[in-house]
């Protein structure tokens, strides 16, 4: 008798095993993901007078709540996104956002997004798919691996994955084996082999959505371009500058290329994103006289100059670029 009721408890045991494994969800293959979680995949453009950003980022619910990056939006008062069925819709608000933790919540005019399906589970070594528009390529799709499923870098705590993420993936998902998102695509390291980082979809609950601001409050709020005109003067002790340094033919190469082109202080940033180093490229300073070598400084601090001025400046280091910044016509 002991026996039988043995054998009837090992079944049952096993049947509650087997019931448990089939309510979890499906491994899809990497076809099966793409077509899951692309319709939730939009890409990002946003734009200021000085600055232009594209990302990505996904659809967090059904009422058009798109997540990405801070930086995707930073320094932008507009942007919009682009569903993969091309249809183009305006973000209103600003919902929430962190600059810390890199992450922004997105109300655009679409109303019936498709959400996607979220997972907070995450185990090192499993599979994890990233879907964006890497590098402008729309619709990049790529496979890698869970490296450490915890990593703190400063307070942030991240996942850190070997799929490649390049210069466009940013918000975009991170997603699991039955395309499920686990993660935000958050940065990689140009330096490393295979060494990109996600954040975990659960940081969005430290986001705040109490108080929806538009794209134009959020520039005027968050922006270093805002504002200057009372740090910058025109000939006076502070200046607005942009610079990168290189080689003499490099320098003169990039430089003839943006006087071929619209030759306006937007390309400019595009160009010297493009060519510069990671020391700056593209990187505004508010300087006072004596913040860079004496060859730049006199140049900068030369009574005649205006904005819009730009030459290639010889110095201890090689040869600058150097564009006076049209925010300093905010004083005049």
């Amino acid at each position: 008798m002991k026996k039988y009721f043995s054998a009837i408890c090992t079944l049952l045991l096993l049947l509650n095993i087997l019931s448990a494994c089939s309510n979890e969800p499906e491994k899809l293959t990497g076809e099966e993901i793409y077509t899951k979680i692309s319709p939730s995949t939009v890409e990002v453009y946003a734009e200021s007078d000085f600055v232009s950003s594209l990302g990505t980022g996904f659809y967090f619910n059904d009422s058009g709540t798109v997540v990405t990056n801070y930086h995707v939006i930073q320094d932008c008062s507009n942007a919009c996104v682009t569903t993969s069925d091309g249809g183009t819709y305006e973000v209103k608000n600003v919902l929430g956002y962190s600059e810390e933790l890199d992450i922004a919540l997105l109300e655009t005019t679409k109303s019936n997004s498709t959400a996607v399906e979220t997972c907070t589970s995450v185990t090192t070594g499993e599979t994890v798919y990233v879907l964006g528009s890497s590098l402008g390529l729309t619709g990049t799709f790529s496979e890698g691996l869970v490296s450490t499923a915890e990593r703190t870098v400063g307070d942030v705590p991240y996942i850190q994955i070997s799929a490649p993420i390049s210069h466009g993936n940013s918000g975009g998902p991170v997603v699991n084996s039955m395309g499920q998102v686990v993660g935000i695509a958050s940065a990689g390291f140009e330096e490393g082999q295979n060494l990109n980082l996600a954040l975990p979809i659960s940081i969005l609950d430290q986001i705040s959505t109490e108080r929806p601001i538009s794209m134009q409050e959020f520039y005027e709020t968050t922006s270093e371009y805002v504002h200057l005109g009372d740090r910058v003067v025109a000939h006076g002790s502070t200046l607005a500058v942009r610079t990168i340094t290189l080689d003499s033919f490099t320098a003169e190469f990039v430089l003839s290329l943006w006087e071929l082109g619209e030759a306006t202080e937007a390309t400019m940033i595009e160009i010297m994103d493009e060519y510069g180093t990671e020391q700056g490229g593209g990187q505004l300073y508010i300087i006072d006289p004596g913040t860079f070598v004496k060859e730049i400084d006199a140049w900068c601090f030369d009574p005649t100059r205006q904005p819009g001025d730009y030459a290639i400046i010889e110095n201890p280091y090689g040869y600058s670029i150097c564009y006076i910044s049209m925010l300093n016509n905010a004083t005049e």
